[in-house]
């Protein structure tokens, strides 16, 4: 997902590149994240609040109620760093971030 847009660049399924949803069928590649800007609101409060640099925020989109924070890990798993083919160190780096 493009941080900047919301749009969905690439997609992955057991290592494979998709570019339509598995179960439906719909395509993937530039849809839009509803609520982008309030997911990336969430995402950004959770490694604060609980007292980490970074983590990783699962976040569902709810037909009701909006983006929902699900879970919040200290340790993320690496398979985004797969999908954006660009390391952690990089992405914080371009994001202002500066870390040793």
């Amino acid at each position: 997902v493009s941080l900047e847009t919301g749009r969905i660049t690439r997609a992955l399924v057991k290592g494979q590149e998709i570019t339509h949803h598995p179960d439906t069928g719909k395509n993937l590649i530039g849809f839009q994240v509803p609520h982008w800007d309030r997911v990336l609101e969430l995402a950004g409060k959770c490694g604060p609040a609980i007292g980490l640099g970074y983590s990783g925020s699962d976040i569902v989109l709810d037909v009701n109620d909006g983006p929902l924070i699900i879970e919040v890990n200290a340790h993320p798993g690496i398979e985004i760093q797969n999908i954006n083919q660009e390391g952690l160190k990089a992405r914080m780096h371009a994001a202002g971030e500066d870390f040793k």
